[in-house]
């Protein structure tokens, strides 16, 4: 199955429909969207976006370092860049 591609539009509009029914079956009839909780941003969004439109080729890692940020998750989410000590 590709990552990409009609394959991925339907699994997750199949995944949609199911949290759906089962908000349904639980009692809740609603139709809004619950909020959601998000971390909070740790970067400027212009100034990300100055960054990307002045070199669309770079690297998330080169955006990251640039930024002073480190990268972490399966997402690709960028944190805060702190050093980490290693445990001896």
């Amino acid at each position: 199955m590709s990552p990409y591609g009609h394959e991925a539009r339907l699994m997750k509009k199949v995944m949609h429909t199911q949290y759906g029914l089962r908000r349904f079956r639980n009692g809740d009839e609603s139709l809004q969207d619950e909020e959601r909780c998000r971390r909070p941003l740790v970067i400027d969004d212009s100034q990300l976006r100055a960054i990307v439109e002045a070199d669309p080729l770079k690297t998330t890692g080169d955006v990251a370092e640039e930024l002073d940020v480190v990268l972490f998750g399966s997402c690709s989410t960028f944190a805060p860049n702190r050093e980490i000590k290693k445990a001896r």
